[in-house]
């Protein structure tokens, strides 16, 4: 049986009922939605007899189970109910239906203002009645002084206590009034959020169609011009010729085949030959 105690701390843990939704308690659920009986039982208050009738061939008997409303595990809340009650119960606190905006700084006080009025025009009339109270305030403490010192043997009204009162109650007026404009805030908030992420999403739409006309322009352009390689009309630059390496001098490649000593031995044996061999051509 579900507990009936009432938690209204701060953190309250979660509701008992949790323990409920139990795999073996949701198939019993499903299986009572699937009786031909449902449709019967669905239509009235929660029977625990006639629960038990249907899943006896089902489950055992459980005293506790018996009395919970299987229906509840797979039905999602009927927001009926909550309009015929007048509201829910969170964690203690009454919560009515439909919400009651009359703020708390307001009960029990009188009202400066028309509730019929717009509410506009009514802060209107409630600024200018604190301006003229401030200026009634200013005028009594410039003619007459400060107020005048109360006991509680022989309490004292002045002019200056009435005006400081009248002066708290515009202001009550003045707050309860703006928190009744808390919704209406809250709409006009969200149209200037929406207005705001359609005016950036018609400039991404104008940017993409933007690049999507420049890339068919270019297309269009390739098309109309095709590049020609083979003939001497193309606009390309034709490539670089093959660069030839010019022949090196008879020093240089002599040079080149010089022993790293210095010495020319085919250059010295030739001249060794011709000293030998003077006549020999």
């Amino acid at each position: 049986m579900e507990s009936n105690e009432v938690n209204s701390s701060f953190f309250p843990p979660p509701p008992a009922r949790y323990k409920l939704f139990t795999n073996a308690n949701i198939k019993l659920a499903e299986r009572l939605k699937e009786d031909e009986q449902y449709g019967e039982i669905a239509r009235h208050p929660f029977d625990p007899a006639k629960q038990k009738e249907i899943l006896q061939d089902t489950h055992p008997a459980n005293d506790e189970l018996d009395q919970v409303d299987l229906r509840t595990l797979i039905t999602p809340p009927n927001l009926d109910w909550i309009r015929e009650n007048g509201g829910w119960t969170a964690f203690g606190d009454r919560e009515p239906w439909p919400g009651k905006l009359a703020p708390a700084s307001l009960e029990g006080m009188p009202k400066l203002y028309d509730p019929k009025m717009e509410r506009k025009e009514a802060l209107q009339a409630l600024l200018n009645t604190l301006i003229h109270a401030y200026m009634e305030l200013l005028d009594a403490l410039a003619n007459q002084g400060p107020t005048s010192l109360s006991t509680p043997a022989g309490p004292t009204t002045s002019k200056t206590d009435q005006i400081v009162s009248h002066i708290e109650l515009a202001a009550f007026n003045i707050h309860g009034l703006c928190n009744e404009l808390r919704p209406r805030q809250a709409r006009e908030t969200l149209k200037l959020i929406m207005r705001q992420q359609a005016r950036e999403k018609r400039l991404k739409a104008a940017r993409v169609i933007r690049t999507c006309e420049d890339l068919r322009s270019q297309l269009a352009r390739l098309k109309t011009d095709p590049i020609v390689a083979d003939d001497g009309n193309s606009d390309l630059p034709a490539p670089p010729a093959p660069s030839v390496s010019a022949p090196l001098p008879a020093e240089a490649s002599q040079s080149a085949t010089r022993p790293i000593g210095g010495y020319d031995y085919e250059l010295l044996l030739a001249t060794v030959r011709a000293k030998l061999h003077p006549n020999t051509s």
